[in-house]
């Protein structure tokens, strides 16, 4: 199990928030493949993602043109 914590741009977390102008959202994963799935079908509101995968912790952090 996969352990990813997202950071949305605001107002991007939607579907994904427990609550209006959340940003931060923790979610589990069965492997790195959804991870990464994830990652690319909301690369545009993805600020930042840190998981921990097989105990080490990895930065995703996307990159701003």
């Amino acid at each position: 199990m996969i352990l990813a914590r997202f950071e949305f741009h605001p107002g991007s977390a939607g579907q994904f928030a427990w609550g209006a102008g959340q940003e931060i959202v923790e979610m589990t994963f069965d492997n790195v493949f959804d991870l990464i799935t994830m990652c690319q079908e909301f690369e545009d509101a993805i600020k930042d993602c840190t998981a921990i995968v097989d105990g080490n912790l990895v930065n995703l952090k996307t990159v701003s043109a």
